[in-house]
């Protein structure tokens, strides 16, 4: 169980809800489906007893050994962190972001060395 695809599939999900917006009832179950799913992540569980989220899990092996922080997915965390049921701690936050590699352009500016953290959350979050 990959976290990542996971967050895709949420994210997905409940994208799809908002476009079906009448109150049919197969819309209004389309919605309370997306809904259903998203809230049943336990986010805190994914994290495996750290302050960050881990990659995932395997029936075979548990908890993959490596976890997501420092400019990685922060899909993963703005949803762990906006859950109505079972949210990411406060404290996860600052374990993702204490890695994060800032650096300064020659021309001043200061921002974040990432492919993924600007491109995949920009497709399901209008910042």
């Amino acid at each position: 169980m990959s976290t990542i695809d996971s967050a895709f599939l949420f994210a997905g999900t409940l994208t799809v809800a908002t476009y079906f917006d009448r109150d049919t009832a197969d819309e209004v179950e389309i919605r309370q489906l997306a809904t259903t799913l998203y809230e049943r992540a336990d986010w805190e569980w994914a994290c495996d007893g750290g302050p960050s989220l881990t990659h995932g899990w395997r029936p075979e092996d548990g908890f993959m050994p490596h976890r997501w922080q420092g400019q990685d997915e922060d899909l993963l965390y703005i949803l762990g962190l906006g859950s109505p049921i079972h949210p990411l701690p406060p404290e996860s936050y600052a374990a993702y972001t204490a890695t994060y590699g800032w650096k300064i352009s020659t021309a001043g500016s200061c921002f974040i060395r990432a492919l993924f953290t600007h491109q995949l959350s920009h497709m399901w979050v209008d910042f």
